[in-house]
C-alpha cells in the first residue's frame, strides 16, 4: 500500500472525528480543520510534544491587549473585560452539543484538572479559567452550567462557562486565531486549543492540536503572574 493512499486515510479519519455533535452537519463551511489532524484520544500526558505550544511572546512583542466582548456566564451574570483583567488567562472552547470525547468533554476535563492545580499552586493573582462556548445561539447559562458540572468544573469567580455575544463570536475567533467554522447547521468543524493571556489582556501563547499538559500550562501561568 503506497504511503500517499495510507496518509490520505489518516487525514480523513481525523477531520471525520471533528464533525461528531448531536445536530448532523454538512460540508465544511470556510477553511478545514487545521487543527484536527493528531488530535489525542488519551487524557493529559506529560511527555506531549511541545511543538505543539506556539512560541512564548516577550512582553515587547505582544502588542495590544485583544478586543474581547461582553460575555455571559454559566450563572448568567455578565462578565466583562474588565473582570478578566489583573491576572492571567487560560481560554479554551468548547459547545454542548459536542459528543466527540477526544474534544469538549475532554477539553472540559483538562480544564477541570488544571483548575485543581492552579489552586494547589496558591499562585497570586489567580489565573482566570474560563471555558467559552464556540455556540451562544444554543449554549445558556443552564446547558453550561450542566456542562460544567458533568466535566468537574467547581465554578468561581475565576473559574467560568463563559456565552460571548452571539453577533460578536466569530470577530473573537478570529482575533484570538481559533480554529472552528460554522455551517448552517451551527459548529461544523474544530480543533483543540487552549490560549493564554497576560494580566493587560495580551496573547501570550496558544496550545493547540494535542490536549495540552497541564503541568506545562500551570508553569507559564505561574510565569506570568510574577511579571
Amino acid at each position: 500500500m503506497n504511503k500517499a493512499f495510507i496518509l490520505s486515510i489518516f487525514i480523513s479519519l481525523a477531520l471525520a472525528g471533528c464533525q461528531s455533535s448531536k445536530e448532523p452537519v454538512g460540508a465544511a463551511a470556510g477553511n478545514e480543520c487545521a487543527h484536527c489532524a493528531g488530535a489525542s484520544e488519551s487524557s493529559v500526558d506529560d511527555s506531549l510534544d511541545t511543538t505543539y505550544a506556539s512560541e512564548w511572546l516577550p512582553e515587547s512583542k505582544r502588542g495590544k491587549a485583544v478586543s474581547l466582548p461582553l460575555f455571559e456566564n454559566q450563572a448568567g451574570r455578565q462578565v466583562t473585560t474588565e473582570d478578566l483583567r489583573g491576572a492571567p488567562v487560560a481560554l479554551s472552547f468548547i459547545y454542548t452539543r459536542c459528543e466527540n470525547q477526544r474534544k469538549c468533554p475532554l477539553v472540559a476535563r483538562t480544564m477541570a484538572e488544571l483548575q485543581k492545580e492552579v489552586q494547589q499552586a496558591k499562585i497570586t493573582p489567580h489565573p482566570r479559567l474560563a471555558l467559552v462556548t464556540y455556540d451562544p445561539e444554543y449554549d445558556t447559562p443552564k446547558q453550561l452550567k450542566a456542562f460544567g458540572k458533568t466535566h468537574g468544573v467547581h465554578f468561581t469567580d475565576t473559574a467560568m462557562l463563559l456565552r460571548p455575544e452571539a453577533d460578536r463570536k466569530e470577530q473573537l475567533f478570529k482575533d484570538l486565531n481559533v480554529r472552528v467554522n460554522f455551517n448552517e447547521r451551527g459548529v461544523n468543524l474544530h480543533g483543540v486549543q487552549l490560549i493564554l493571556l497576560d494580566k493587560q489582556g495580551r496573547f501570550v501563547r496558544a496550545y493547540h492540536t494535542l490536549i495540552w499538559s497541564n503541568d506545562k500550562v500551570l508553569a507559564d501561568l505561574k510565569r506570568l503572574a510574577s511579571e
